[in-house]
């Protein structure tokens, strides 16, 4: 998890209302009634905080890191797929560990069911961090459920009034999640992770426009607005320059430049004016075309098969680790999983 083949330790026993991660290692304390809250999600949720601290630009900043964090502990129970009587997938923050006596922290398909905001604004990046997690916590909800899912899942509303959005499933939403991650500088904010995320979705489905196009149709739906650096995606276009049937095309006209070849129409019209000498020396260069043969260079390539053996510096290509992306970083500590 840390980009090098290892993690940090969890430990319980933190004597608050709280978990957090703090940079090296995940304290989970506990709720009102004494007891631990180590469920699924909310280990998902600050191993996530882990997982943010050690991809590039650090701990996300501008009001997204709760909402980064969230999305890792939605994934973890979807992962795990829980029976009912310990911590079933759905899309709420800390519902089986009641911290305070009053049900889930946070609520992803309606942030606003528990006080936080639904729709982005102005003022979120300068909000209390959990409260500002609801824009972002929506946006992953309608892009891995939709509007109206179809498997028992809730259903979402929108900030700017569309309907029937169609989700892409919470594998793909949080494989879309984690390759924009990658591009995280320490300037995040919602608006980057717009950019970021569409960037992932179409370098993701190179041949397809349709993840980009739920990408940014949940970022619409929560009022994200769209910035100058967001790609664009034009599959059509590409798709036209690949066509079989101008390829054949350009076999064909190589075939017809053929045969112009006999340029013979030419030369006879130059006999007249010269003597028999410059007709000569006109058939000098017909012959030189027929000693081209560079087909019989090609074919003769094979002799140099020592040149691999001289290009088999390889070795110095193992040296290319690509771990600098992940680097780990000194300080993380987050507020925690705390209501705000």
């Amino acid at each position: 998890m840390d980009g090098a083949g290892g993690a940090w330790p969890i430990r319980v026993g933190l004597a608050d209302l709280n978990a957090f991660y703090d940079g090296t290692q995940v304290q989970v304390g506990h709720n009102q009634a004494n007891q631990w809250i180590g469920s699924l999600d909310v280990v998902g949720h600050e191993m996530g905080h882990g997982v943010d601290d050690h991809t590039p630009g650090g701990i996300s900043g501008s009001g997204t890191q709760e909402f980064v964090a969230d999305t890792f502990g939605a994934a973890t129970e979807w992962f795990a797929n829980e029976p009912a009587a310990f911590d079933p997938p759905d899309f709420q923050v800390g519902e089986e560990i009641n911290l305070v006596g009053s049900g889930p922290i946070r609520i992803m398909y309606n942030p606003s069911q528990v006080g936080d905001p639904n729709c982005y604004s102005s003022s979120i990046p300068s909000a209390e961090v959990h409260a500002a997690a609801g824009p972002g916590d929506h946006w992953f909800y309608l892009l891995a459920e939709g509007t109206n899912p179809t498997n028992g899942q809730p259903t979402s509303t929108t900030c700017n009034g569309s309907s029937g959005l169609v989700g892409v499933g919470i594998q793909q939403a949080m494989q879309v999640m984690y390759n924009a991650m990658l591009m995280k500088t320490t300037s995040s904010s919602y608006l980057k992770y717009r950019t970021w995320t569409l960037t992932a979705a179409k370098n993701m489905t190179p041949s397809s426009c349709n993840l980009f196009n739920t990408v940014k149709a949940a970022w619409d739906a929560v009022s994200v607005p769209a910035q100058a650096a967001d790609p664009t995606c034009t599959i059509g276009a590409t798709l036209a320059l690949v066509n079989p049937g101008s390829q054949t095309g350009t076999v064909g006209t190589r075939r017809a430049s053929r045969s112009p070849r006999p340029a013979a129409p030419r030369r006879t019209r130059s006999r007249p004016p010269g003597s028999r000498p410059a007709c000569r020396s006109t058939r000098r260069p017909v012959s030189s075309p027929a000693r081209r043969p560079p087909p019989v260079r090609s074919r003769r390539r094979p002799r140099s098969t020592t040149r691999p053996a001289t290009r088999q510096p390889a070795d110095q290509l193992d040296d290319l680790p690509g771990r600098i992306l992940l680097q780990p970083r000194p300080e993380g500590r987050e507020p925690g999983l705390r209501v705000g």
